[in-house]
């Protein structure tokens, strides 16, 4: 038990020092530092100028909620997006898989370990921007509502839930040709769409909303409003109404059901493309 212990330690630190690597792309970490501050900055410079053409004022709770729904959103393009997309980039790009798969313990707990350096990253961007709109634009970025326990627990379960996702997103892309870097982009995007990232669900179709309601990021954003924003009640009327004991339910009865079924949907396709022999078959030269 003791060996197995270690060897799932050391996949995962593995995965982490290699994404960290990858992702910074061996630059000096102090330029990389740099340019990890800066990026958020300007991206989230875009959503600054659009609310503020429109209604002049950073101080108010539904500009606080629409930045900090904007920067937690960061999560899911880096932890299900990007570690799915490490498939794409350690299969056709690197054509390293197959050394990573006899070296790993098992390629779940890698891309776990690779999830945990993107989430580093989309966490610092999060720092950035709720101290930027707080400092600097007044926004009303503080801790509200929920208590910091279950802040902190929201966004535990619903970081996890994303990362559980993501790797059953990378289960799809071993299946995929290169160009599935394109299914990471649409499954990102509709959530984006879906979870109410920088606009309330209740605006969107009927058949919409009900997909936003069987989405884990739908409750972990409103949790983290709730958490972190004054006057994020007016977010949404929809889930305004929700309890927060409810709230905090859904998100772990929700997350629980993606996190099982993004496993499932990994081991069936690792399973598939070892029984092939396809787990590391190039799709274009």
């Amino acid at each position: 038990m003791a060996v197995r212990r270690r060897s799932v330690a050391h996949t995962i630190l593995g995965g982490v020092w290699l994404g960290w690597k990858v992702d910074s792309n061996w630059a000096d970490p102090w330029l990389f530092a740099g340019y990890a501050i800066l990026r958020p900055l300007a991206q989230s410079l875009i959503l600054v100028v659009m609310y503020w053409v429109i209604a002049h004022d950073t101080t108010t709770g539904y500009f606080g909620s629409l930045m900090v729904g904007g920067a937690f959103f960061t999560v899911v393009q880096y932890v299900l997006a990007g570690t799915s997309w490490c498939v794409i980039e350690d299969r056709e790009f690197y054509s390293t898989i197959r050394y990573i798969y006899l070296a790993s313990r098992s390629l779940v707990w890698y891309l776990l370990g690779r999830a945990v350096a993107k989430l580093a990253l989309a966490l610092l961007s999060v720092g950035v921007i709720l101290v930027f709109v707080r400092v600097a634009l007044g926004a009303p970025v503080w801790v509200h509502g929920l208590q910091t326990p279950a802040g902190l627990a929201a966004l535990a379960a619903g970081v996890g839930a994303t990362a559980a996702m993501g790797i059953g997103l990378s289960g799809v892309l071993l299946l995929a040709a290169r160009r599935g870097e394109f299914y990471s982009e649409a499954v990102a995007g509709s959530i984006f769409l879906a979870a109410g990232a920088v606009f309330p669900p209740d605006v969107l179709p009927r058949w919409l909303q009900g997909v936003a309601a069987v989405l884990p990021q739908t409750y972990w954003l409103e949790a983290t409003r709730r958490w972190l924003v004054e006057g994020s009640w007016q977010w949404s009327a929809w889930l305004s109404r929700l309890p927060d004991g409810e709230l905090l339910g859904r998100l772990l009865a929700s997350g629980s059901g993606w996190g099982l079924a993004g496993v499932a949907v990994f081991l069936a396709a690792e399973a598939y493309v070892r029984r092939t022999g396809t787990l590391d078959h190039h799709t274009e030269d």
